[in-house]
């Protein structure tokens, strides 16, 4: 007997082969000047296996993705699962904008974008010149930083910061080196209000766009002190006969224009009064008292200030020339009754 009011049901499952891979983009890690790790994990494969798996990355689209020009895409395997991607020869202190994908044969899908920069490079040791009484110049070595870094000057007897303005004061200034080099034909910032004689020690640290800063470079030294740039003049022209002493060589005027402690250093030359001028020793002194001469001889004085280390730019006196009278002496013999006078020579 059939039961005629009986039915059948039947529950279909439907399976949607059209679902692309979930994948998020993780942090980007061991972040350097030219390297990073970039990474993603893919959380679910979607319909169909996972059949590539990256990431893409871009200095230029803050939203890369396959294909676009400028972005560049690193594949790490395939499947589920967290992936990590070593990249290198990245650029100094420059952002990057990155994506994790997944590919299965549905279609590709991305993580959301990230971006980080990669860190500055160590400065180089500054150049430090143009030495005046209270000033020194100061040009930041950037070390193939690029042109977007920027650059804190320190300067370490006094434990100050190099300012915009270019005095020295305890808060920290960061400018690129375009910034900083407003002085001498914009390739210095001249320091300023420094005292006379003194050992000023520069060094630089940079600090990405992210303000990650970098330790500081090697240091340079300069020392505030400038030649005089007036010799001054000496006296003067004698005759005497050889072998006799002339008369002190006197200071006219003294050297002047100058930044720092003054010194002086005397030369003497037998061969004429362009050349062949030595050093006297111990002549540290405006005056001079030459010793006994037997050929003509000229003279000069040299002035510089001693927080120099040579004297390739100190100033010169005028010559001035001890000539030796080589006519013989005429003794004069009178004859007491002959009343007669005979000369010998």
């Amino acid at each position: 007997m059939q039961n005629m009011g009986a039915t059948t049901s039947h529950t279909a499952t439907i399976i949607d082969d059209d679902v692309l891979p979930t994948v998020t983009t993780t942090a980007t890690s061991s972040i350097t000047t030219t390297s990073a790790t970039m990474g993603g994990n893919v959380t679910d494969g979607g319909s169909i296996a996972v059949t590539e798996r990256g990431v893409v990355y871009s200095s230029s689209d803050d939203t890369p993705t396959i294909g676009e020009t400028g972005v560049i895409k690193e594949s790490n395997g395939d499947g589920t699962g967290t992936f990590n991607e070593s990249i290198n020869s990245l650029s100094i202190n420059t952002r990057y904008y990155v994506k994790a994908y997944a590919t299965n044969a549905v279609g590709t899908s991305y993580g959301s974008a990230s971006n980080f920069v990669t860190h500055a490079n160590i400065p180089g040791a500054p150049i430090v010149d143009g030495s005046t009484a209270n000033s020194l110049n100061v040009a930041v070595n950037v070390n193939l930083n690029p042109d977007v870094t920027e650059f804190a000057i320190y300067e370490t007897n006094s434990a100050k910061f190099v300012q915009a303005n270019g005095s020295l004061g305890l808060s920290v200034v960061w400018q690129t080196a375009n910034q900083w080099h407003i002085n001498v034909s914009n390739t210095r910032i001249t320091v300023n209000g420094l005292s006379t004689g003194l050992t000023y020690t520069f060094k630089v640290k940079a600090r990405n766009a992210d303000n990650f800063e970098t330790d500081y470079g090697e240091s340079t030294s300069g020392i505030t002190c400038t030649n005089p740039t007036v010799a001054g003049t000496i006296g003067s022209n004698q005759i005497i006969c050889s072998g006799s002493t002339p008369s002190p060589l006197t200071s006219i005027s003294g050297a002047s224009n100058y930044g720092g402690t003054l010194e002086y250093k005397w030369q003497h030359s037998t061969t004429n009064q362009t050349s062949g001028f030595t050093d006297i020793s111990d002549s540290d002194s405006d005056n001079l008292t030459p010793g006994t001469l037997t050929v003509t001889t000229w003279f000069k004085r040299l002035a510089r200030v001693n927080c120099r280390s040579d004297w390739t730019d100190a100033v010169e006196s005028n010559v001035i020339k001890i000539t030796i009278d080589e006519t013989p002496p005429v003794v004069t013999a009178k004859s007491g009754t002959h009343g007669y006078a005979r000369s010998y020579w």
